[in-house]
């Protein structure tokens, strides 16, 4: 077995691909060309592939020169690849002005993200034994961009109900026909030790066409599992189904370029005010702005990012992000705000949509919690009357006032399902 297993680790080279300033480069290709065998490597520039002697190794990634190596008997089946940056490829990349060349070192963004990732540890709520926050969640999925001649001669001629629910998007100034609203209030605990967590629902409610279809259920489930709730304290975060780096996350030196715009104050308090996009423009990556306590915490105060245009998530058409910190009584900081903005295309008869997620904490605390809250596997429990509560419930707990389409989803729904045109 032992002489199998020296035999197999001898058929395959790994390695860690870098740039010229020591960083790792992650998502770069290893690949022999003309062979159709190919692969990537991780966050941390780590890959493995299989040897072939006798066929031409390429390594590359956007934004650096390729470098080819012949694979032979004496090729070692561990190497270090270091990737020089292609001057011409990087002259294109702008965020608001030209800039000079990109470099990692003796660069003031950079050493500051360094602090900043480093003191995100000291200020993680996890450090607490325990800790609890309320969580008010609205996902509204809306037909983006309604033309007015659809409305006077177009496929909503005559269909008053339609006219009466269509508004216009104060994210996008456009013409949007809400079509299902989703209102839920969870109760976060966790406790340090033994370590759990659990979400209790406390309130949720839906309306709109998921109630009118058999695949209703289906469709608020999908929603949640393509715009998950994102933290950019964790190293990754997992968004549209995929993999993002955060922008302060652990690699995020090797994958983002920082700039240093400004110092500015945002609600009194003193920030720096910093800029990032993804090293490479295709990658997985945001780009956007960060605002920065400018005391010993280096927290983040503020945060706002996009997908970048030429990003391979085909069918987003734009996205924004936006979330907020505030300082609670104890003075830890903790995430408050959370708005998120998506266009997406479907396809040429249903067009464009646009989800908007709206999402509100509040009622931190840090006082001890009974143990029987953490009982049973389950990580999400619901409240008895959860899908029941009264508009007492949601006035008290709603912290984001409905829309004139929200808030009229029934009646929408109910003069939809008189027309003769329904069924």
């Amino acid at each position: 077995m032992f002489f199998v297993l020296a035999i197999a680790a001898k058929a395959q080279i790994t390695g860690e691909i870098y740039d010229s300033d020591g960083y790792p480069i992650p998502l770069a290709s290893a690949i022999y060309k003309g062979h159709h065998v190919a692969a990537a490597s991780d966050m941390d520039g780590k890959f493995t592939i299989a040897r072939h002697n006798g066929w031409e190794l390429t390594f590359s990634s956007v934004g650096f020169i390729p470098q080819t190596i012949k694979v032979g008997p004496n090729t070692p089946s561990h190497m270090k690849i270091v990737l020089k940056e292609d001057s011409k490829t990087l002259g294109e990349v702008v965020i608001k002005q030209k800039r000079e060349r990109y470099s990692r070192k003796n660069n003031p963004a950079v050493e500051l993200m360094k602090r900043v990732i480093a003191a995100k540890k000291l200020s993680h709520l996890e450090n607490n034994d325990y800790y609890q926050y309320n969580k008010y969640q609205k996902i509204t999925l809306a037909l983006n961009d309604i033309k007015p001649e659809d409305l006077v001669t177009g496929k909503y001629k005559n269909k008053s109900y339609v006219k009466d629910q269509i508004e216009t998007s104060p994210y996008n100034n456009k013409l949007i026909l809400p079509v299902s609203v989703e209102e839920t209030v969870t109760q976060h605990i966790y406790r340090k030790n033994p370590k759990e967590e659990k979400d209790i629902i406390k309130g949720q409610r839906q309306e709109g066409v998921n109630n009118l279809l058999q695949t209703g259920e289906i469709l608020n489930t999908l929603l949640k599992e393509v715009f998950t709730d994102v933290n950019i304290y964790d190293d990754h975060m997992r968004l549209l189904q995929y993999q993002f780096t955060s922008p302060i996350g652990e690699t995020a030196i090797s994958f983002y370029r920082f700039y240093i715009q400004d110092t500015v104050y945002v609600d009194r308090d003193l920030c720096y005010h910093l800029e990032f996009i993804p090293n490479n423009q295709q990658d997985f990556g945001f780009r956007g702005e960060l605002y920065v306590l400018a005391d010993s915490s280096l927290h983040v105060k503020k945060c706002s990012f996009t997908l970048p245009k030429r990003t391979d998530v085909n069918f987003v058409r734009d996205m924004k992000i936006t979330q907020e910190y505030t300082q609670l009584p104890n003075g830890e900081w903790a995430l408050s705000v959370d708005d998120l903005t998506t266009e997406i295309h479907v396809n040429k008869m249903i067009g464009d949509l646009l989800v908007t997620k709206t999402t509100r904490y509040d009622d931190y605390a840090f006082d001890d919690l009974p143990n029987k809250l953490f009982k049973g596997k389950a990580k999400v429990k619901h409240e008895v009357d959860a899908m029941i509560r009264d508009e007492a419930f949601w006035n008290q707990y709603r912290a984001v006032e409905l829309t004139k389409g929200e808030s009229s989803m029934n009646a929408f729904i109910h003069r939809m399902e008189q027309s003769k045109n329904f069924k």
